[in-house]
């Protein structure tokens, strides 16, 4: 998700700590579970009304077995809870609805303008976290990521620091009375200077190389890259949910609302492990809005979310 010119770079770095992922999947196997423990991924980073009413419309009766919000306030936080699934059992497979969604997707804000400057403004959660107790306490870092980047890779970036979001109560519980270095992160901002950064791939040759089709479980990460990275136009969101079709293993979820309550339409791919890639898509434009990594085939926790709250092209960086 970062831009080349990294705002981390240069920074000091804090001790190594383990992905939520790998934390919940340590506590479960110190407490005698053999699930095997999934691959470490990599570092990531307007609607058409009728859609969006019929999206919502769907959602409303959304249930799944632990029937709360997507995050509730608790104390000083809020406790990260999964996404509600439309269709929580038995999903039939994602290909027939990405091809329709691909078929009737309309334009995006940015498809309609031009702009030197790419504007995105995403949230992270996972990223920076804190475990303690072997993995059973677990909070981290929500990263608020403001970047302005043109064509040669020049621009601007503010990374804001959000109050961090705790795995469970107990957790929460904990990290309130055991404060750590997530309690004293700093926001930053900097300038970045041009540099060869390549074009967005277009062609399926070159989406397929982009997205690693390959390597199925690298694809959601590969694609919320693009999606951070560039205003993706409307042949080429279609394009990628044509690929997304081909490839096994996705199934359809249905209406959902994001984090940011925002109405989309969710597929999730579940790779031989026990973790679940959740890939949510606005229904009026195929854009991706948000993208999460689930523990135990997502039914216990969330190791991760990406949320793409806003792309648009713009003349200046602020």
């Amino acid at each position: 998700m970062l831009a080349p010119a990294d705002p981390a770079r240069g920074l000091p770095v804090p001790p190594p700590l383990l992905a939520a992922h790998d934390l919940i999947v340590k506590a479960e196997q110190e407490a005698g579970d053999t699930t095997r423990r999934a691959p470490r991924v990599g570092r990531r980073l307007v609607l058409a009304s009728a859609a969006v009413v019929a999206a919502a419309t769907a959602v409303a009766a959304v249930h799944r077995d632990h029937d709360a919000p997507a995050t509730l306030p608790t104390g000083g936080g809020l406790v990260v809870r999964p996404v509600a699934y439309a269709i929580p059992d038995h999903p039939p497979a994602a290909a027939k609805h990405l091809r329709e969604l691909a078929d009737r997707i309309g334009d995006a804000p940015w498809d309609t303008v031009t702009g030197l400057y790419t504007f995105h403004h995403v949230q992270e959660w996972g990223t920076f976290g804190a475990g303690a107790e072997g993995g059973r306490y677990y909070k981290a870092a929500v990263d608020d990521h403001y970047n302005w980047f043109a064509a040669d890779g020049a621009g601007r970036w503010v990374w804001k620091h959000l109050p961090a979001q705790y795995r469970d109560e107990a957790s929460r519980a904990y990290f309130e009375a055991h404060h750590d270095f997530l309690d004293q992160r700093a926001d930053s901002q900097g300038n970045s200077a041009p540099w060869n950064r390549p074009p967005l791939p277009t062609g399926t040759a070159a989406l397929s190389s982009a997205l690693d089709v390959a390597e199925p479980s690298n694809v959601p990460d590969r694609l919320t890259k693009l999606y951070t990275d560039y205003a993706v136009p409307r042949a080429t969101r279609a394009h990628l949910l044509r690929l997304l079709a081909g490839l096994s293993g996705y199934s359809w979820r249905g209406p959902v609302l994001d984090r940011a309550g925002r109405a989309g339409v969710a597929v999730t791919y579940q790779p031989p492990y026990a973790y679940q890639e959740l890939l949510i898509f606005d229904p009026g434009t195929g854009a991706l809005l948000a993208h999460e990594t689930l523990s135990e085939q997502g039914t216990a926790s969330v190791s991760r979310y990406v949320l793409i709250l806003e792309t648009r092209l713009t003349a200046t960086t602020r």
